[in-house]
């Protein structure tokens, strides 16, 4: 726990170390608030995760020691369980002092011991012999089948005590069969603990007779003494008197453990030791079971605690440790998550604050942009609508003040003619490009040939382009080829690229439109051999009031409407436009690409025509 702390904050410390630096070599003033936000954030991240992170390591604390104590209940608790069993048992003996081996087979198979009682090795009757009585005892259980038993290890003792009933009884249990375990120090001090008090007591760590493995398990002993029937018990040399025997239940401990482990498998990380003595393992200290090394884990423990017990006269400590892998289910994620959280809002906070810098310092931007744009369209309204007017004005003085010459009266005449047009152009192309942004263009569509405005716009320009020597190319095809369109509109986007197309191209240039069909779609391509479109300005030629060059624009006048028109009204038609050029000196290419109609919607309109009013749901244009 404490490591995952000191994680947490080191990577919190270099985070803001990483974030100064940033700070310290330059930013803007601009971007200054943004940054102050999110080292704001940072702090409040790094606060809340510390507050997480100690909240949680408290209450993984708590979990751990809740743990540990319902381990030491499980241990006491299972012990008392197998005392009571063994109490039992001595209520039998009390009842029936003769009980014969069958009979007391019989019994425990009744009680079904392996199942009632995991981990007990074997529950067996000790009697207690006098000296005198040994050979008749030999004898009595000789004649019963076992010719080779006897009392062992031998010696001359005062009185001996032979383990003559044991449970199960086979092959191997059989060797400690006979066998006195008052010669064994650990084994006599539980029996005379137990002889004296009248209670259960349990032996030190020892190893069970019947083990005969080269690593043999570590084991001990519970002994409950049986006294005589009838003789008073009051004190320590009555109770000594009146010994018949011990009820004996072995343990291994690793046996007994391993089935009190299996009901703390969920508690991933959560392992335990239990050991001799008050203290924890040490040079005199032996262990009964670790079930680390059982499970052959490395114990890497954040907590370890050793609580001291008492088994039945018997010092025992269990060590409990938590490994990392204990809190991976805990409120461990609880701080990880404050901290994930805490960044990702710090980042968006970041995010929202820089952005809005950033959009309010384009909107600046674009408004003086607008500005610009707004005073260079001024400029050039102006003065493309002065150089008309001028020329008006002058041949207007010219006839006012008299002219006798006919020639020079009807030169004045065409010219005012000639630029009051090129006004009313002006002035219509700015109502459209109004019109269009509001919504209010009329359109009155029906299904038509594409050859109809296309050769309307083209006998429109034809007189401009034999002034200026430039030759028109057409190529229709065999197709006819019918569009829902307002012909009106539609000759409009033609006669524009047109006009465009003659404005740009020199003397001596070639124009040509080529319509064709491209899968649904007919495409009207009208290509030039004049001053083309550098590469970079290709994006933004359907802007409006936008020119390549204002030594152009000058040249060649215009408000930069015509091509934005364009867009406007394919776009109307739900179809498409595109220019394209090669670069400067290179020509030009501009194609309109218009959804097809239907025959059966072109046999109808041949017939009858078709209005606005009755056009087909699929026929509606796609909005933009």
């Amino acid at each position: 726990m404490k490591a995952e702390t000191s994680r947490l904050r080191n990577h919190f410390a270099r985070l803001q170390t990483h974030l100064m630096k940033v700070i310290s070599k330059g930013t803007r003033l601009t971007s200054m608030p943004s940054y102050v936000v999110l080292l704001l954030c940072l702090l409040l991240t790094g606060i809340a995760t510390h507050r997480a992170m100690s909240a949680a390591e408290r209450e993984s604390r708590i979990r751990f020691e809740a743990v540990t104590n319902r381990l030491v209940r499980a241990v006491n608790s299972r012990m008392e369980t197998y005392v009571n069993g063994m109490k039992h048992t001595r209520s039998v003996f009390a009842i029936w002092p003769n009980l014969s081996r069958h009979d007391y087979h019989e019994y425990l198979k009744e009680t079904d011991l392996h199942s009632l009682y995991p981990g007990v090795s074997s529950f067996g009757f000790v009697k207690r012999l006098s000296s005198a009585n040994l050979v008749f005892h030999e004898a009595a259980v000789r004649a019963e089948g076992f010719p080779d038993y006897k009392v062992w290890p031998r010696g001359p003792r005062k009185e001996y005590f032979a383990l003559v009933y044991l449970e199960p009884f086979n092959e191997k249990t059989a060797k400690a069969f006979g066998f006195d375990p008052a010669t064994d120090p650990a084994r006599r001090v539980a029996m005379e603990r137990a002889r004296d008090t009248g209670l259960a007591s349990t032996s030190a760590m020892t190893v069970l007779r019947q083990d005969t493995d080269p690593r043999p398990q570590p084991a001990f002993t519970i002994y409950i003494p049986i006294y005589r029937d009838g003789l008073p018990l009051a004190t320590v040399k009555q109770r000594r008197a009146a010994l018949i025997g011990f009820v004996a239940a072995g343990f291994r401990t690793h046996h007994l453990f391993s089935a009190i482990a299996r009901d703390f498998s969920h508690e991933q990380g959560f392992d335990f030791a239990v050991h001799e003595g008050e203290a924890a393992p040490g040079a005199e200290a032996r262990s009964f079971y670790d079930l680390a090394a059982a499970e052959r884990v490395q114990t890497r423990a954040i907590y370890r605690e050793s609580i001291p017990i008492e088994v039945h006269g018997a010092r025992w400590v269990i060590e409990t440790r938590a490994r990392p892998e204990f809190f991976s289910h805990s409120s461990m994620r609880f701080p990880w998550s404050v901290l994930g959280g805490g960044l990702l809002a710090s980042l968006l906070f970041f995010l929202l604050v820089f952005g809005s810098q950033r959009y309010s310092a384009r909107l600046l931007h674009e408004a003086n942009s607008a500005n610009r744009a707004k005073d260079e369209f001024l400029a050039t309204l102006s003065h493309e609508l002065r150089t008309p007017l001028s020329v008006i004005l002058g041949h207007s003085e010219l006839l006012k003040a008299g002219c006798d010459d006919p020639l020079d009266t009807a030169e004045s005449i065409d010219a005012i003619h000639r630029n009051a047009r090129v006004q009313s152009q002006i002035v219509n192309d700015l109502l459209d490009v109004s019109s269009i942004i509001m919504g209010k263009i009329n359109m009155d569509r029906s299904a038509i040939s594409v050859r109809q405005p296309v050769m309307a716009a083209l006998e429109t320009v034809r007189f401009g382009a034999m002034v200026k020597a430039v030759s028109l190319g057409l190529s229709l095809g065999d197709e006819d080829f019918f569009v829902y369109a307002d012909p009106v509109r539609l000759q409009q986007v033609f006669w524009n690229l047109l006009s465009n197309s003659l404005k740009f191209t020199p003397r001596g240039g070639h124009v040509s439109i080529d319509v064709r069909r491209a899968g649904d779609a007919c495409e009207v391509t009208i290509t030039d051999t004049g001053l083309g479109i550098e590469p970079d300005f290709l994006p933004f030629v359907f802007d409006s009031f936008r020119q390549e060059d204002s030594g152009s624009t000058r040249r060649y006048g215009g408000l930069g409407l015509g091509l934005s028109i364009v867009a406007k009204l394919v776009r109307l038609h739900g179809g498409r436009v595109k220019a394209e050029s090669d670069g400067r000196d290179r020509g030009a290419r501009f194609t309109v690409s218009l959804p097809l109609v239907a025959s059966s919607l072109v046999s109808r309109s041949r017939l009858a025509g078709v209005s606005d009013e009755s056009r087909p749901s699929d026929m509606s244009a796609p909005a933009y």
